[in-house]
């Protein structure tokens, strides 16, 4: 899906922003990162290249039902966050998934600030009343990160848990300036 919103703000007194991924944005550590993690990745089962990644990104900009936005912490690429079903009707509602790639920016609370980012991009550019998550049961941080911004666990099962935000309760992290 093809937009221009940015969300700048202070995470720890560091300049960050959240911004729709272009194919030009695709970085090798991105690329490297994906490959690197596909134990949470179930989505990108094959080794992925910077060609791969960049015409998959093509893809996404070309589809009305999904977005992909990275965030970038002084001027780098450290992670990215994409929205899925974004045109869904009825019982079907948005999801979203993140990845920090930067190991660098892991276990500093930048999950929290990727899915709060990437929330509040989604209520208002696109109006979406309300966002679902799904994560495997073991990637507890990656559970947190949503908890901590005004999801509820709304199911689960042997593997995943099931998460739920409803766009009034979306909290933002202390620690951001906007």
């Amino acid at each position: 899906m093809k937009l221009s919103g940015q969300i700048e703000f202070k995470f720890k007194n560091m300049e960050a922003y959240l911004h729709v991924l272009s194919p030009q944005g695709v970085t090798r550590e991105y690329v490297d990162g994906l490959n690197r993690e596909r134990l949470f990745l179930e989505t990108k089962p094959d080794t992925a290249s910077l060609a791969s990644q960049m015409e998959y990104v093509r893809g996404i900009e070309e589809d009305s039902a999904r977005v992909i936005c990275g965030l970038w912490c002084g001027g780098e690429l450290i992670a990215t966050a994409g929205g899925q079903r974004l045109n869904a009707a009825g019982a079907e509602v948005p999801t979203i998934g993140i990845f920090i790639f930067n190991e660098t920016f892991r276990g500093q609370g930048w999950g929290k600030v990727l899915v709060w980012a990437m929330c509040h991009f989604l209520v208002n550019e696109l109006g979406v009343a309300s966002v679902q998550a799904a994560m495997k049961k073991e990637n507890l941080s990656s559970k947190g990160s949503f908890l901590r911004v005004g999801f509820e666990v709304i199911s689960q099962d042997a593997l995943y848990h099931y998460l739920e935000l409803k766009a009034k309760n979306l909290v933002q992290p202390d620690e951001v300036v906007s």
